[in-house]
């Protein structure tokens, strides 16, 4: 059954693409010559030298932090089958562009496939809306799917190559130029504009619905909080939470007393993503008069409970965090007021800045935000809440190695090697351990 698809914009960038000899489901791919390669032994191929292959087109872009991260993925799947399959990665940034952006990320982990630049003419058969955008292509050539990156598992490729029917659902490319878009949009907005009280939820559409993932603005005398795709959970969440709350919120914060979470939120299991984006994704619209304001989230609140017919709160419970600890002397933490100002904690190929090859630092920075990093990269690769109960007030020069730091991936889980971690935390007088704590949780029951 074919479906169109558009998957969470927090997975996915948007892009436009110009449309040449555009290619769909069931089209024999040309045999043209696909120049500008990187990361192959060739400047140039063509489909049929992996004609017999399963081939996955992987479009994505520098931008598209989905993308980065699904690279380890890409080059362990390429090989584990790599009699079988050939995955291409495809950007449409240029050669030397691309060349420059994987010089920079010496350390990262850059799948052993080609990678072609420009986008070309593969970009002009496959348009794409968003990053990854996948195309499979069987042995003999024949486009048999237009789907997400998340399709792309051991699982599936394994029931393909076995001869195994896949339900994906399939994309089809939208130009944001189209009348159907531009008309239907115009209109959308034009109900918002002139209703003194609107509220919308609906399962996501990619012409229809409001077009701003996350934002809450003022204007027309209206104030309104707009989310263009999210799960059912995540509405929740950002009701009875501030944004700043939202950016530290953790996955085992979500209390879920339901019979079947599924639909509550995205699924652990990223082979059964797509299944769940077309049944559990929605759009949600509020728009009130600003002079209501103070009452917005309690709007957003009602809408929710009671289109979802569960009862929803913000409460206080005992669940596992990890804990920052003080666990011997970290005076000799703190830094001389005559030291500059340096910042090179990051993890290589997230910052534009030239890091150091062996070790990464902070130097004369506020003890505050190093603890904010280091509770974001724990909390978004293990999924549980972090407190900070260091008492310490002033700036601080810290080093940790560059291996240990370009190891981790946020938002993939378990990436981070935390016993390493915690060793050199260690030798700070700090450490982080695993205990319960009272945090502020989401609570859905069903009624």
């Amino acid at each position: 059954m074919k479906k169109i698809l558009i998957t969470l914009a927090i997975l996915f960038c948007w892009v436009q693409t110009n449309i040449g000899q555009q290619l769909r489901v069931g089209d024999k791919v040309p045999d043209f010559t696909i120049e500008n390669v990187i990361n192959y032994d060739a400047p140039s191929f063509k489909i049929s030298d992996f004609e017999g292959k399963l081939v996955i087109l992987d479009f994505w872009n520098h931008g598209c932090k989905a993308c980065i991260r699904a690279f380890p993925k890409i080059d362990s799947l390429q090989k584990e089958f790599s009699d079988q399959l050939q995955f291409i990665m495809v950007n449409n940034e240029d050669k030397e562009k691309s060349e420059k952006w994987i010089a920079k990320r010496s350390n990262f982990r850059i799948p052993d496939v080609p990678m072609v630049t420009g986008g070309g003419k593969l970009s002009k058969a496959f348009p794409q809306n968003f990053y990854p955008w996948h195309v499979w292509i069987d042995e003999n050539r024949i486009v048999r799917f237009i789907t997400g990156g998340s399709n792309a598992s051991r699982k599936n490729i394994q029931k393909f190559l076995e001869g195994e029917e896949l339900d994906f659902s399939q994309l089809s490319y939208i130009s944001k130029s189209d009348s159907l878009y531009t008309t239907t949009r115009e209109d959308y907005e034009n109900t918002v504009k002139s209703a003194e009280y609107y509220s919308y939820l609906a399962k996501y559409d990619f012409i229809k619905g409001p077009k701003n993932n996350w934002t809450r603005n003022r204007q027309n005398g209206k104030i309104r909080i707009s989310r263009e795709s999210g799960s059912i959970a995540s509405f929740f969440r950002d009701a009875f939470f501030t944004p700043q709350e939202i950016d530290r919120f953790p996955k085992n914060a979500y209390v879920l007393n339901v019979e079947d979470e599924f639909k509550y939120r995205p699924p652990e299991d990223k082979s059964l993503l797509d299944q769940w984006i077309s049944k559990n994704m929605y759009s949600y619209d509020l728009a009130i008069p600003e002079s209501r304001a103070e009452d917005l989230n309690s709007f957003m609140q009602q809408d929710l409970m009671r289109y979802f017919n569960v009862e929803a709160s913000r409460e206080k419970r005992l669940i596992d965090c990890y804990v920052l600890v003080n666990t011997g002397d970290i005076q000799k933490l703190r830094s001389s007021e005559e030291m500059p100002s340096v910042d090179s904690l990051f993890i290589q190929g997230t910052s534009d800045k030239k890091l150091p090859s062996d070790y990464r630092y902070m130097q004369n920075m506020p003890f505050e935000r190093f603890a904010d990093r280091i509770a974001y990269w724990v909390r978004s690769t293990s999924g549980i809440a972090v407190v900070n109960e260091v008492e310490f007030n002033g700036n601080i020069t810290i080093k940790f190695s560059a291996e240990l730091i370009d190891s981790i991936l946020p938002k993939v889980k378990n990436s981070l090697d935390l016993e390493k971690l915690r060793k050199e935390l260690r030798s700070y007088g700090l450490d982080i351990v695993k205990e319960e704590r009272m945090i502020d949780c989401l609570v859905i029951s069903e009624i």
